[in-house]
């Protein structure tokens, strides 16, 4: 009966295989089992309390009902089980925009560190719907976070436009990434953060056959003789100025006009 009362549990580096017991924890928490032995075979048994989960440092491949860093995790299947979890940290897996959130009503932590996940605006749509509670969250290393440390093209005003959509979609938020939310970026965000999203280009390539029935679009040529000797052309070209005002009108004469 000793298990009934424990509320929070550490078992890391221990080697562990199999969760085997760990239903008589129905009291549990936070339970930490980083660095052990854990595999997509393992059961996890119905833990009605449980808020925190770590299990970093495991041998997971797939989140059947498990949660955390350095699993190379690819979905979320199983997770909407833990319904009063109230943080969940998966950085250092493999999500990507295909991934799909459970709802979770008391989640208000998520960290997605250095995950695969490029479509800023799909995922805070997601976030949305799963998360009502969300309060901190983190993207580094994704690109949809367009950080300076994770891409050096980007500088301080793609990070600040990104962090103005954020907190404009997810209204309950406090911290994004490593920062507060200030009352400034709040204003700012609640007055222009809905045209901060950022469109990225398609990869539609033009077909190279001149005859195709897709062929929208023709560059202009180089040539300044071509397709009817067009005066307009593509490309650079140096005129030379002799009109009323210039020097070199002294040395023209009528017959060069």
């Amino acid at each position: 009966m000793y298990g009934a009362k424990v509320n929070y549990l550490d078992l890391s580096y221990n080697s562990i295989e199999t969760l085997k017991g760990l239903e008589k924890f129905t009291r549990l928490e936070e339970l930490i089992l980083d660095n052990n032995k854990l595999a997509d075979t393992v059961n996890f048994p119905f833990l009605p309390f449980l808020k925190t989960l770590s299990l970093n440092n495991n041998e997971i491949t797939n989140l059947e009902d498990l949660v955390n860093n350095y699993n190379s995790i690819e979905t979320l299947k199983g997770l909407e089980k833990f319904t009063r979890l109230e943080e969940l940290i998966l950085d250092n897996n493999k999500l990507a925009d295909t991934v799909n959130f459970p709802f979770l009503p008391f989640l208000k932590t998520l960290s997605l560190n250095n995950n695969e996940i490029t479509n800023l605006e799909d995922l805070v749509n997601k976030l949305c719907d799963a998360f009502p509670e969300l309060t901190y969250l983190s993207l580094l290393s994704n690109k949809a976070c367009p950080n300076q440390l994770s891409d050096l093209e980007k500088d301080e005003s793609d990070y600040q436009r990104y962090r103005y959509f954020v907190i404009y979609k997810l209204k309950n938020l406090r911290f994004l990434d490593s920062r507060r939310v200030t009352d400034r970026e709040r204003m700012e965000a609640s007055a222009r953060g809905e045209f901060m999203r950022v469109r990225r280009p398609t990869n539609d390539v033009i077909p190279n056959d001149p005859g195709s029935p897709e062929l929208r679009a023709r560059p202009l040529p180089l040539d300044l003789n071509a397709l009817g000797k067009h005066k307009g052309a593509y490309g650079k070209c140096l005129y030379k100025y002799t009109g009323k005002h210039s020097e070199g009108n002294r040395f023209i004469l009528n017959s060069d006009l």
